[in-house]
């Protein structure tokens, strides 16, 4: 189902043609779909795009979450989560490798993490045994990272 897809474009792709851009866009939201801005901070285009651009997640760039500790750094991933949230959208950041940047984007209110910190990137074919329950599984330990919409993740496997 459309409902469950999620595309991801970077701002480079937007700038080239940006009325074609929101056309294809706003289709793949029209059918249902989400879209996600990739790579965001680190491309080309104005913010006054993300006013205009059917979409629904900005994803922060791994090159800002690999310096979260540089005030420079915190000032600029502070303000993409506050700009998100006040344009509505679902933020996601990339390239997050420690459990303690975890709980740091959690506490300035990012709680969706992609990154080494959950897993490695996999095979489909590793990954379809995933799913299938045969191989490791991602599951959820009782201890939280201090705020309701985390938990820490492990890989473990069953027998």
């Amino acid at each position: 189902a459309w409902s469950e897809l999620e595309f991801e474009i970077t701002e480079s792709v937007l700038v080239k043609d940006f009325d074609f851009a929101t056309g294809q866009l706003q289709q793949l939201r029209d059918a249902g779909a989400t879209v996600a801005i990739d790579d965001f901070g680190t491309g080309y285009s104005s913010l006054a795009y993300l006013t205009r651009l059917p979409t629904d997640t900005i994803k922060i760039d791994r090159a800002f979450s690999r310096r979260l500790h540089e005030p420079e750094t915190q000032a600029v991933v502070l303000s993409i989560i506050a700009l998100g949230r006040a344009l509505n959208k679902t933020v996601v950041a990339e390239g997050v490798e420690t459990l303690e940047d975890v709980e740091l984007l959690s506490t300035w209110g990012c709680y969706i993490i992609q990154g080494y910190v959950y897993s490695k990137p996999l095979t489909a074919a590793i990954m379809t045994e995933v799913l299938r329950g045969k191989a490791l599984r991602p599951t959820t330990s009782d201890a939280s990272l201090g705020n309701s919409h985390n938990s820490d993740v492990h890989l473990s496997s069953e027998h």
